[in-house]
């Protein structure tokens, strides 16, 4: 058992690999203003949209309708012994029959965005066209290096 626990205490210096979690702070229907779009090819919209600072969570539900317009998403904070900044991977997985808008089929969309450790930080997820109007479990997860550090399911009705 001491030897587990000091393979648990001496891998991740060996490695490199930071020790962090997640807590959610919130989640649900949401509401953050655009400032503005980048092209992100392959995504079901074509677009990555940068919001405001702040998410406004109107309801915490993990349940939303399908609609052209309603957003959703998770507030959270990267925990860690240390404050630094890096790149995490965002990633979104879609039900059965997710398209981008040229019909291609989509399973999920990953994409890297910088992220500060021990800081207010969020993710949303807004529906800009008819193609993304899919029904069924859309899931959030949020990596690291390769490592799943927290997921969080929506139903879309």
């Amino acid at each position: 058992m001491k030897k587990l626990f000091l393979l648990l205490i001496i891998l991740p210096a060996l490695t490199g690999c930071k020790i962090m979690n997640i807590k959610e702070l919130n989640y649900g229907q949401s509401n953050a203003a655009i400032l503005y779009k980048e092209k992100l090819p392959n995504s079901p919209s074509n677009n990555h949209n940068t919001t405001d600072f702040k998410l406004n969570i109107i309801k915490r539900t993990d349940t939303i309708a399908a609609k052209i317009g309603n957003q959703f998403g998770v507030e959270y904070k990267i925990i860690n012994d240390e404050n630094f900044s890096d790149m995490f991977q965002i990633t979104w997985i879609f039900p059965k029959g997710m398209c981008d808008i040229n019909g291609k089929p989509l399973k999920k969309i990953t994409y890297d965005t910088v992220k500060l450790t021990n800081e207010y930080s969020y993710s949303n997820y807004t529906l800009e066209t008819d193609n993304e109007l899919v029904k069924g479990k859309w899931t959030f997860v949020l990596s690291y290096k390769g490592r799943k550090l927290y997921e969080k399911s929506f139903i879309l009705i």
